[in-house]
């Protein structure tokens, strides 16, 4: 995990209209683990810097008016959008739980006639972020306040949040994990919203992942599926003899991507697979089934889940597929998912998810499955050249028995060559 900080020092307003941007003209520059993510290539007077001159008060409103989805939603946003006709980075902002992805492009601004010259990307812990983002929100208000600004759109929005309760913040997180934005929900989003909060309060792993993963104008029918899923689960696994595999800490300080890779390569060396290849789900669940039947089960699902795991016992779980999922490269894919949900001890043995959503959990049984089904080390053994064709890829993938999205992406994510499709 790293740190972001938001500098600035004000400036003379060299004219700008209305008061609240004459007050708030400034110097800024975000860094995000010591590199400059606002360095600019300044063509008119062909210099580099590392800062931007612009009003802060419409970066300050833009972030209260996004606040809950800045920190809490499946989605991502753009620190670009805040613009309002200024230089601003082209940063991406991703929540995915306890921390916050950020990437930063490099991008022309034509109408200032610059170029943001960085490009990376990094996470920073949650409370890092919101940490930072309401000391640069409060900074632009006393500033405001010393220039005798009041009443604007940004005073209004930061009050309405500083005075929500405890229940009300709790509500609006869950909503912004919905994509919504909590002050524009219906009376019908809110009774569904509380009543699946309602059934899942007591489970906050199960319940960070379903509201990510929800729709919410499926909420209740997909939270009955579910519930009905872990009922059949639960039935099914006193005659299933369920995967035994060793659970395991994570490094908390690594990416959930890195994490799941991790896994992944101790999993094939405990296993002893070395250079093993699967052809199909039949050949993968061989290496996990001791007795010759399939080691999971089957349950119905919609769009919600791809598979679940349940832990019966202290090293001995369950795995259930979703039957929506017909392709057998899916299913191996879900499979893997769902074993890496098994082996990350957290003290808990609650059903868990493997869902389409973008959460730290999803992201990291995505890299196990890709590493375990497709090892990267393999991979570059096999290779021909440093950049690789669409054709060098689908007949890696059916080598690999994954589809040649997995390929592309480990190819890409641990930059073994240059993908050109």
């Amino acid at each position: 995990m790293t740190d972001v900080t938001f500098d600035f020092d004000w400036e003379d307003p060299r004219g700008a209209r209305g008061p609240e941007l004459r007050t708030t003209w400034a110097r800024l520059e975000i860094r995000v683990a010591g590199e400059s993510v606002t360095q600019i290539l300044d063509r008119r007077s062909k210099t580099v810097r590392s800062y931007v001159y612009l009003p802060l008060y419409p970066v300050a409103e833009w972030i209260a008016l996004h606040w809950w989805q800045l920190l809490y939603s499946s989605a991502r946003l753009n620190l670009r959008h805040a613009r309002e006709g200024f230089a601003l980075p082209d940063l991406e902002i991703l929540p995915l739980g306890e921390s916050i992805q950020l990437l930063w492009y490099s991008t022309p601004v034509d109408e200032w006639d610059v170029r943001f010259l960085e490009s990376g990307s990094a996470l920073v812990p949650l409370d890092a972020l919101r940490s930072e983002l309401t000391r640069f929100v409060e900074a632009v208000l006393e500033r405001l306040a010393l220039g005798g600004v009041g009443a604007t759109l940004l005073h209004e929005e930061w009050s309405r949040l500083q005075e929500l309760t405890r229940q009300e913040k709790e509500f609006c997180r869950v909503a912004a994990a919905l994509r919504l934005d909590p002050f524009q929900v219906t009376e019908e989003q809110e009774s569904a919203i509380l009543e699946a909060h309602a059934q899942l309060s007591q489970r906050p792993a199960l319940e960070h992942e379903f509201f990510h993963a929800a729709r919410i104008d499926d909420l209740s029918p997909q939270l009955a599926r579910l519930l009905a899923a872990e009922k059949q689960v639960c039935r099914e696994a006193a005659d299933h003899h369920g995967i035994s595999l060793e659970r395991t800490a994570i490094d908390q300080r690594q990416a959930p991507w890195d994490q799941g890779y991790a896994l992944a390569r101790g999993l094939r060396q405990s296993l002893q697979l070395e250079e093993r290849r699967f052809q199909d789900l039949h050949d993968l669940s061989s290496a996990f089934s001791s007795n010759g039947s399939p080691p999971f089960v089957e349950v119905s699902s919609d769009h919600l889940f791809e598979a679940l795991t349940l832990e019966r016992s202290p090293g001995q779980a369950v795995v259930a597929l979703s039957s929506n999922r017909q392709r057998d490269q899916a299913r191996s894919f879900a499979f893997c998912r769902a074993l890496a949900e098994f082996m990350v001890e957290d003290g808990s043995m609650d059903l868990r998810m493997v869902t389409p959503g973008q959460t730290a959990r999803q992201k990291r049984n995505r890299a196990f499955a890709a590493e375990f089904l497709a090892p990267s080390a393999l991979l570059a053994e096999r290779l021909p050249d440093s950049v690789v064709s669409s054709d060098v890829v689908e007949d890696l993938a059916l080598d690999f028995g994954v589809d040649s999205m997995v390929i592309e992406h480990q190819i890409r994510n641990h930059h073994l060559a240059d993908v050109r499709l």
